[in-house]
């Protein structure tokens, strides 16, 4: 997708400048048939611009008739899951965002949509249940996390829910792309949940964090999805902080249903 599929790619050009208003929504129209609505001068235009412009999940390539679920792990401002669902409109996506402002915008983007097969929750996935502080990032709307990565976090309480029960209550029998963007939580989220459940997934995508040194990192989380017939492609995307990783992650076999 190219600036010229967009209807009106001033609004775009102006944010870059500046002159876009604070702390008010700019629209952005495409000539794909959706709209997206983003926060003036925030990260939201690029990720946009990551997602919607240049396709960084690749998700051209899938073969749209055989994309029925997909699961969006950080969801955000709802980018990922609106892309996705004018890509593959037979698939029903469920979209999870914890942070209570990115999902008040997720929602606006998926309801002025109107794909009525993508459904929006309010709370995070894990490998447990309960109520958790969110650290909150004061640059990066996408950056928020259970991990304190920068000094004075502003703190939310938030939701979490374990993977397992989600699936169970959703009545997922498989999985056709997994996407996690949740600023460390992955681990968490893919070491934990039943290992039938992981191996009816047939692709894995996103951002992996790097925590530790001992598990919480992209070396460990490679080889352990490896370890569990996935055939996986790491490759560093920022080491602004710690290590940040695109992933791209195929299972060698074939799924097995719920």
């Amino acid at each position: 997708m190219h600036y010229a599929n967009f209807k009106n790619p001033h609004v775009y050009f102006l944010d870059v400048l500046g002159l876009n208003k604070l702390d008010k929504l700019s629209l952005l129209r495409s000539k794909n048939n959706f709209i997206a609505y983003f926060r003036n001068q925030t990260i939201d235009r690029h990720i946009i611009s990551e997602i919607m412009l240049y396709d960084c999940y690749n998700l051209k390539n899938y073969c749209k008739d055989n994309i029925y679920t997909i699961i969006d792990i950080g969801g955000q401002a709802g980018y990922f899951s609106v892309y996705a669902a004018s890509l593959f409109r037979k698939a029903k996506i469920f979209t999870f965002e914890p942070e209570a402002n990115n999902f008040i915008l997720l929602r606006k983007n998926v309801e002025a949509n109107n794909f009525a097969q993508t459904k929006y929750y309010n709370y995070g996935l894990s490998n447990k249940n309960g109520k958790f502080d969110l650290y909150l990032s004061s640059v990066n709307q996408s950056g928020h996390s259970l991990y304190p990565f920068e000094k004075n976090h502003k703190r939310q309480v938030i939701i979490l829910q374990n993977i397992d029960d989600m699936w169970k209550k959703n009545k997922i029998n498989s999985c056709d792309i997994l996407k996690l963007d949740c600023e460390g939580a992955e681990y968490d989220i893919i070491y934990n949940m039943d290992k039938k459940k992981l191996r009816s997934i047939k692709h894995i995508i996103g951002e992996i964090h790097d925590i530790d040194n001992q598990y919480k990192n992209g070396a460990y989380f490679r080889d352990f999805l490896a370890d569990n017939c996935f055939e996986v492609d790491l490759k560093l995307y920022s080491m602004i902080g710690n290590n940040v990783y695109l992933l791209k992650a195929v299972n060698l076999n074939k799924p097995v249903l719920q």
